[in-house]
Formats: C-alpha cells, structure tokens, sequence
C-alpha cells in the first residue's frame, strides 16, 4: 500500500477529477462533429466510400467512447467505492486495477488509425508518390513496437534477474516520439503540397488557411508537442494535455473524412503536378516569360476551379 503524503494525494485527487471533465466536456464537441460527419457522409459519399468513412469514423467514436467509459469507472470507484477517507481514495488511486490499461489500449488504438490517415492523407497529396511515406511508415511500426514492450511491461511480472526486472524503461517516451516525428513529418509535408507546389494567386486566405490547418492536422501536432513536452516532465498536470491529445486524436481525422466526403478538398488528379512549372512560374527566366507564367498559372487555377466545382 502506498503512503500517504496528504498535499500530494489532494492534488492528485483533484487533477484527476478535473481531467475526467474535462474529457467529458471534449467528448461532447467531438460527438457533435462526429455527428455531422456521419451525415455528410451518408449524403454525399457513395458507393465503398460511404463504408470506409463511416466505418472509420464511427470505430474512433467507439475507441474514444470507451477510453471516457474506462477513465469515468475508474475516477467512480475512487470517490464512491473507495471514498471512505482521503488516504482509501489516494491508495485506489495510485495503485490502479489492471483494467486501466484498456485506457492505455483505446489511446494507443486511435493513435494508430490517425497516424494511418494521417500517412494516407500524405500519400494521395503528394501525388502518391511512395518516397513521402517511407519515413513515417517506419516511424509508426517503431512506435508500434514500443507500444507493444509498454503494454507488456505493464501486464506482466517479469522473471527476476532479468532485463526487465533490472531496468523498468518508460517506453511510453520514445512512443510518442516516434508519433510526433509521423504527425510532424506529415504535416510539414502535407503544408508544403499546399502552400507551395499547389498555391494559385487567385485562392482566398481564408481558404487557404482552412487548408492548411484541417489537411495538415496542424492541431494534431500542436497537442502532440505541448503533451510530450509535459510527459517528459512527469509532472501530475501532464494528464490535462494528454486527455486534450486523446481527443484531438480522434478529431483530427474526423475532421479530415469530413472535408473529403464533402468535396472541400482539391481532386486528386490536381496533386499531380511537376515542381518544373512551379520553378516556370517563380522564375521566368528559366524560359517562360512573366505573361506567359501569369498565363498558365491562371488557367491552372480556372480548371482546379472546374474540378473541384464537379466534385461538389
């Protein structure tokens, strides 16, 4: 049984409690879009698109369903079950039943779906060109089997004098790295598709921005660096950006099936574009004049217009 510091245990209760709000409050904005997502989808997608994007959408929306159910029966059976003195409530706590690890299983499900979509995504606007998907595909098998040594160091008792008996290693850190080094990669790659091989003088900032942001998953990495950076700390508060990153995680690619079963994205026949007359464009020089670059950029646009006008 662990001791009792009794600042400590009143922190930690109420860190606790806040989190699971908090969830709870992020779990309720994340219904909503789901909801609308599974709508647009339902109307404009057809055909094996309409299963493959439900489908997605809604096994996230169960995964992160139980991930709350999970935090919420253990959050109770600290209060209520165990709520007899504070020192009951803080020995619950702290040494939790092993059914929290579905907690950690439900986190690291969705993580591995976002990073898939995330990877797909990458895929389909750099023209699917396999060379941009190298690097992240290792990173999510690494970070996959990091995943698994943390599940098994969690669940089993290791031989005594063994490897890992000696040393217990926080495998969750270099797991999260290897996410943040997919989401990162991805969106880097992803925001320079956009904004420099496919930008057209003629496409609004504001769109441009919506772009940007829901293409990129741009948020989805923002949580995963401000969560990362409080995990390595160890610090009881860490557990408020890991609920914000648990939910981001779900809703980035929500957001993403959203704005390609509505027809918000470019065709994807537009990805494929050589980065020669890009370079025609940006440098006239190169042999083709300003008018002519000024020319050609335009019509490019106009039928990018004509094709995403079709696709809606």
């Amino acid at each position: 049984m662990a001791s009792y510091p009794a600042e400590f245990s009143f922190q930690y209760r109420d860190t606790m409690l806040n989190v699971t709000l908090l969830e709870s409050l992020l779990y309720g904005m994340y219904t909503t879009v789901v909801a609308f997502t599974i709508w647009i989808v339902a109307v404009r997608d057809k055909g094996r698109d309409r299963f493959v994007h439900s489908g997605l959408v809604i096994v996230m929306y169960l995964i992160t369903t139980s991930h709350l159910t999970v935090r919420w029966t253990f959050v109770r059976g600290g209060f209520i079950r165990h709520g007899e003195t504070e020192e009951t409530v803080y020995n619950y706590f702290s040494d939790a039943p092993k059914w929290m690890l579905l907690s950690t299983a439900a986190f690291m499900a969705n993580t591995l779906i976002a990073d898939c979509i995330m990877i797909w995504r990458c895929w389909i606007i750099s023209g699917r060109r396999w060379a941009f998907i190298i690097i992240p595909g290792l990173c999510t098998i690494v970070g996959t089997i990091f995943a698994g040594f943390s599940f098994y160091q969690e669940t089993a008792a290791p031989p005594p004098g063994s490897a890992w008996s000696v040393a217990q290693i926080d495998w969750m850190l270099p797991y999260f790295s290897m996410s943040l080094t997919v989401t990162l990669y991805c969106t880097l790659a992803i925001i320079y598709r956009i904004t420099v091989i496919k930008l057209c003088i003629e496409m609004g900032t504001r769109r441009l921005w919506i772009e940007v942001i829901v293409e990129s998953a741009a948020l989805y990495a923002v949580a995963l660096i401000i969560m990362l950076a409080f995990y390595a700390r160890g610090d009881t508060h860490a557990n408020y950006p890991i609920v914000v990153a648990t939910m981001i995680t779900a809703l980035a690619p929500t957001l993403i099936v959203a704005r390609v079963s509505s027809g918000a994205t470019r065709p994807e026949s537009s990805w494929h574009t050589s980065p020669l007359s890009i370079l025609a464009f940006y440098f006239p020089k190169l042999g083709l004049t300003e008018g002519n670059a000024g020319t050609a950029s335009q019509t490019s646009c106009e039928s990018q217009d004509e094709k995403e006008d079709l696709t809606v």
